[in-house]
């Protein structure tokens, strides 16, 4: 057991070794930008939530129109632990950086749709249920970047800094917010009321697209996890044994069965019967 155990920490400081500095700053540099992009819509969104009411939730009460513009927020919350549990098997099955590109991706493409999502004047009931869906699934992918970031880099991060590495991924999340809550103010400070509504509003998450593109190029070459390299190992070591035993196993009992009918232990037709019968 012992010696088992050393042979793991051998082998996975070999990997780990394996990594340049360059790798372990792209990987580092790969997990901030999405949690920045993530969290720079979502802060957006609630910053603009009084805008986005009157334009997709249109109702006499202003207050009506922004409890369901922060009715659609609440909800990509809720999507966010479904999107840690998916995203978390995802990662274990594909890889850590393979994740974090859909994730990326899956937050970019519906930011830049909102940006240029018609309001409830132009298409009618269509606009707030397209703004429904665009919200779930940036909430699924939020959910999903944080839980494979912080996982990412820390299993990226050489021995004795994996904390500071993992905590890379809140330095992203809180400054996203900042950018957000600095574009909305940005917006709001320089357009009038008419020309925010008109479309004003739409600049900041155009912004926050151009942000995603960028961080999809550069999670294409992110370098692949070395645990997710030992463990994809150990899975397929663990594959060909079992395979192996499955072989001996068949083989004994082949040649015993062999055996036990040129001794006259079982009888032939006796087993051919039951083999006959069970396969059919």
């Amino acid at each position: 057991m012992i010696q088992t155990t050393t042979d793991t920490q051998t082998s996975m400081t070999t990997i780990h070794d394996q990594m340049t500095p360059a790798q372990r700053r792209q990987a580092r540099l790969g997990g901030i930008v999405g949690n920045v992009v993530e969290w720079y819509d979502f802060a957006l969104y609630g910053y603009l939530a009084v805008v986005i009411g009157k334009l997709f939730f249109p109702a006499e009460n202003p207050t009506v129109s922004l409890l369901a513009s922060y009715g659609v927020f609440a909800a990509g919350f809720v999507m966010r632990p479904i999107g840690a549990a998916v995203f978390g098997w995802l990662g274990d099955t594909i890889g850590r950086a393979k994740t974090m590109l859909i994730s990326v991706a899956m937050m970019a493409f519906p930011t830049i749709a909102l940006g240029l999502l018609p309001d409830y004047q132009t298409i009618g009931i269509a606009a707030p249920i397209l703004l429904i869906i665009i919200r779930l699934i940036q909430g699924l992918s939020v959910g999903g970047e944080f839980s494979s970031s912080v996982t990412y880099m820390v299993e990226t991060a050489p021995e004795g800094s994996r904390g500071r590495a993992g905590s890379w991924a809140n330095v992203g999340s809180i400054s996203g917010m900042l950018l957000g809550s600095a574009a909305a103010a940005l917006v709001t400070t320089i357009f009038t009321g008419e020309t925010l509504e008109g479309w004003g509003w739409r600049l900041p998450f155009l912004f926050g697209g151009v942000l995603g593109l960028g961080a999809i190029m550069l999670r294409r070459h992110l370098p692949k996890s070395p645990h997710f390299k030992y463990m994809r190992l150990e899975r397929h070591r663990d594959h060909r044994s079992c395979r192996f035993g499955l072989e001996i196993a068949r083989s004994w009992f082949s040649v015993s069965v062999r055996c036990e009918l040129r001794d006259g232990v079982l009888p032939r037709d006796g087993l051919s019967a039951g083999l006959g019968g069970s396969q059919q």
